[in-house]
């Protein structure tokens, strides 16, 4: 970030990080990041035999709610999706191992080098392949079958949704008091989409919060004092078995003189008072410690707004969004049970443009629609964290060419329900 420039961002919390290519669920401590992962040596001449596979988890534990049926698949009712562990060998080095085509996270192991991936799980009968390739591109493959079959519970819309109430704070600027800070084109708009997705009915395809439990600020309601006082004052509603929500759209910045210190730019901030008039970040994280009791909390984070700019998409950053991508991760795992959604991934940029709803981020605009019921991949009529996460990460990535990648992070449950598809 060079001095005194303006980053934006964009904060919603209540679910929390990585089926995508960096799963979440593959937190491991001393596990490499997803992708490429080759061992030290490599051999002269050039390796013919593709990588062998063992699988160690999942097993066949009926107190894991796992079974194996006569004809050797797992059978599950509770689980919508599993984790698979396994070593892979290969006297070349593997490079990559694939759980239904989403790479897994690597280590070293003593015998091999282990994976962990995760895989979604449809209603019916699933084949869940693993796929190592060594570092001459040689391929094996493992198949799977796992068997999904319908819970009873789900016939209740209550055991949907899961237990406690839902709050949100949801925040958008576009038009700033100040003239030194830029104004956004569609930041206040994509908080009331979101907003009304939130107060929309389960029923009516919605998350069906009461509109009492939402705090909606934009534009010049979006003051320090108000954004301040929702955090801490109005989350206090909050109790361990409720949900929070928190977005905030527009833009960010660093102290000018302090540029790790990072601060969300509200209606009234002044950027030779910075320090005065905005929200420090590490607010945002002291008042879910301090103020909010609330075991689950989803972030997603629309990371990096600049000023729009005519002509194509405009993105929403004027200088790397690093910084910021930072904050929202150590966010992800300040506490139990939350995830951090982000945009776009390290040095890229967030776009915006009219193509998408008439006028939204590309982040939120899928988001919304992940919501709506898109991201139901297994069509058991319920949009679960794990499946909005896939979701919005390939529709991110395939309508920006790969130029933007949304990431997460946190500890969280891929199975929960977040709302029913009509």
């Amino acid at each position: 970030m060079r001095h005194g420039q303006i980053i934006g961002i964009a904060i919603i919390l209540p679910i929390a990080a990585s089926i995508l290519s960096a799963t979440a669920t593959a937190q491991v401590t001393g596990r490499s990041k997803t992708g490429s992962f080759s061992e030290p040596s490599v051999p002269a001449v050039k390796d013919q035999a593709p990588p062998e596979i063992e699988l160690v988890e999942p097993v066949a534990l009926t107190s894991r709610g796992l079974q194996v049926k006569k004809n050797d698949a797992l059978v599950t009712t509770k689980y919508s999706s599993l984790k698979f562990r396994g070593i892979a060998r290969d006297d070349g080095g593997v490079a990559m191992v694939l759980v239904n085509n989403h790479e897994a996270m690597l280590s070293i192991a003593k015998d091999g080098t282990e994976f962990v991936g995760e895989a979604l799980l449809a209603l019916g009968r699933n084949e869940v392949e693993i796929k190592a390739v060594d570092r001459f591109a040689n391929a094996n493959t493992l198949t799977v079958p796992v068997m999904r079959e319908q819970s009873t519970a789900l016939t209740d819309k209550g055991a949907r949704v899961g237990k406690g109430q839902r709050w949100a704070v949801v925040v958008g600027i576009s038009d700033y008091k100040s003239t030194s800070i830029p104004d956004l084109r569609y930041a206040d708009q994509d908080a009331r989409a979101f907003y009304e997705l939130l107060a929309l009915p389960l029923e009516d395809g919605g998350v069906g919060l009461p509109k009492p439990n939402i705090r909606l600020l934009t534009n010049s309601q979006a003051t320090s004092a108000n954004v301040r006082e929702a955090l801490t004052d109005f989350l206090k509603n909050a109790i361990e078995e409720d949900m929070v929500i928190i977005y905030f759209a527009g833009h960010g910045a660093p102290d000018p003189d302090r540029p790790k210190v990072l601060y969300l730019l509200t209606y009234d901030s002044d950027l030779d008072r910075i320090a005065a008039t905005s929200i420090k970040m590490q607010e945002v994280q002291d008042a879910l410690r301090d103020y909010v009791a609330a075991q689950t909390v989803l972030v997603f984070a629309d990371a990096c707004h600049s000023r729009g700019v005519s002509g194509g998409a405009a993105t929403r950053g004027l200088a790397s969004p690093q910084l910021v991508n930072e904050f929202l991760s150590d966010l992800g795992r300040s506490r139990p049970s939350t995830l951090t959604l982000s945009a776009s991934d390290v040095d890229q940029l967030s776009q915006e443009d009219k193509k998408w709803g008439g006028g939204h981020g590309v982040f939120t605009y899928h988001l919304i629609e992940g919501f709506r019921g898109k991201a139901d991949s297994d069509k058991d009529k319920i949009v679960r964290l794990g499946e909005l996460i896939f979701y919005v990460n390939e529709k991110v990535r395939r309508d920006t060419k790969a130029q933007q990648s949304p990431i997460c992070s946190g500890a969280f449950d891929v199975n929960l329900p977040l709302t029913i598809v009509p």
